[in-house]
């Protein structure tokens, strides 16, 4: 149980969404099935950092949000509201965690308003994030929001050691539009 979040939940709680859930794995670079991010799911980050990217009308991918062992997504599971399109996609080595139906995330979780209560701060912080990801990208030089997205990275993952992950990333975004 290497989730930060779900450590701070009391341990039934814990114990309970780790028996629910079914383990996943992504390599770097690899998506999350977008059938598996229409709320039908919870994911749980154990090691890795996930990022989350929005296509605008014009078709280029944004990305908004990054969530590493410390965080779940998607957002509309956790809300238990429609999903927005989006892609996820596997940024600092191997992605992995616990996959939980959202339905038995929430009946576990309910069952203590502590773990409800960090969820909804968790909820708070992320969206924060998006806000200020979406300032950064407006108003940052590239520099900055490389410098940026590489500390945010490197906060809990021991994977950056290497430049391989960056290069596939940024050529991930070249290759879907993104300067």
């Amino acid at each position: 149980m290497a989730n930060r979040l779900l450590r701070l939940m009391p341990e039934e709680i814990r114990r309970e969404l780790y028996q629910a859930g079914s383990e996943f794995r992504l390599g770097v670079g690899e998506t999350i099935p977008s059938e598996s991010l229409g709320g039908t799911f919870v994911f749980v980050v154990d090691h890795g950092v996930a990022s989350k990217f929005v296509r605008s009308e014009w078709g280029n991918y944004s990305e908004v949000g990054m969530v590493g062992p410390e965080g779940l997504f998607p957002i509309c599971g956790l809300l238990e509201v429609p999903a927005a399109p989006h892609v996820v996609i596997s940024q600092i080595g191997e992605l992995r965690g616990r996959r939980i139906r959202t339905r038995e995330f929430h009946s576990i979780i309910n069952e203590s308003s502590e773990a409800c209560i960090l969820v909804r701060k968790y909820i708070y912080a992320f969206l924060t994030q998006i806000a200020s990801n979406i300032m950064a990208a407006e108003q940052d030089t590239v520099e900055k929001r490389i410098a940026r997205w590489l500390l945010m990275c490197h906060a809990g993952s021991t994977a950056m050691r290497s430049r391989s992950p960056t290069t596939r990333w940024l050529r991930w975004r070249s290759r879907n539009g993104r300067r």
